[in-house]
């Protein structure tokens, strides 16, 4: 039996024949796994998430829940997911319990649900307060009591923070993890609040022009980042500043116009830069390769596509 919850392979989309939004994505998110899908706008984040449930048809590749396939299992595998895509879909006219009354009748769940519901979001004090007078973030709560009513084994949660104050966003990740420890609950989220995933999640899918950049454990990828860190030299570029690196027999990359050195001394400094000024090669400015998840991103994401 496969240990992904949810096993993507060759996963292509194109809304228009020369626009392809997503290209051969290959997702595994491990079973009680929080799995954080990043990418900036566009990179084809949502797209991945709705043909997950089916919110989108399917064109190219395989998706697969628990070892079934989704096309053919759709129904019986929806009944175990949780989900809250982009805007939550509730009715104004009506109170956040008589929401969730709706939707508790749909799953077949106990009425004890829709009070469990409200209490793990901090909306059990709204009473007969009207959804349409709910700000953003209460909104955004009832969403994902809505996902959470029928307790199910995987979450499937699309900027679950939008709308939430930075105590709210505290209270939603200690919500997150306690489902994920307590109840083993796997859970898939892609959010644009990079500091707040690196505390939250155990693994990390990096999306970037519907290609996946980097998928794995949140700490391996810090692991191999810091094995590649050391400094960054902008030379604007210059190619020329190849050759005295490699005089040097240091490891190098290019990040846009920025050398990066790899794993480099402090006795090595001063002869590199040596070896740079000699070579007539301008420097503008250095300093030490972070190493936290949002320079990672962005390294990966500003980097030209192979």
């Amino acid at each position: 039996m496969t240990p992904f919850l949810i096993e993507t392979a060759g996963l292509s989309y194109r809304f228009r024949q020369d626009e392809k939004v997503l290209d051969d994505v290959a997702l595994q998110v491990p079973e009680g796994a929080i799995y954080g899908f990043l990418g900036p706008n566009g990179a084809g984040k949502t797209t991945t998430l709705r043909l997950l449930l089916g919110l989108l048809r399917k064109q190219q590749g395989s998706i697969h829940i628990s070892g079934q396939d989704v096309s053919v299992h759709r129904s019986a595998l929806l009944r175990k997911v949780g989900a809250l895509i982009e805007s939550p879909s509730i009715y104004h006219h009506l109170s956040a319990a008589e929401n969730l009354e709706v939707w508790r009748k749909l799953y077949r769940c106990p009425r004890s649900r829709v009070a469990a519901a409200l209490s793990m979001t901090g909306l059990d004090r709204t009473g007969n307060k009207k959804a349409g007078r709910f700000s953003l973030g209460m909104k955004q709560r009832l969403g994902i009591a809505a996902a959470l009513l029928h307790e199910p084994p995987l979450l499937i949660l699309d900027e679950p923070t939008n709308g939430l104050d930075p105590a709210g966003i505290v209270e939603m990740r200690a919500l997150l993890q306690r489902l994920n420890r307590e109840l083993g609950t796997t859970i898939l989220i892609s959010s644009h609040l990079l500091p707040e995933i690196e505390r939250l999640v155990t693994h990390i899918g990096i999306i970037n022009g519907g290609r996946l950049q980097y998928q794995g454990t949140l700490a391996g990828l810090t692991e191999e980042r810091e094995q590649a860190g050391g400094f960054l030299i902008d030379c604007n570029g210059d190619p020329g500043a190849t050759a005295a690196v490699e005089r040097l027999q240091l490891s190098f990359s290019w990040q846009g116009k920025l050398l990066a050195i790899d794993k480099v001394t402090r006795e090595q400094m001063p002869l590199l830069l040596r070896e740079l000024v000699g070579d007539g090669i301008a420097i503008y400015g250095m300093h030490v390769q972070k190493n936290d998840l949002e320079t990672i991103f962005m390294n990966l994401t500003q980097s030209p596509l192979s």
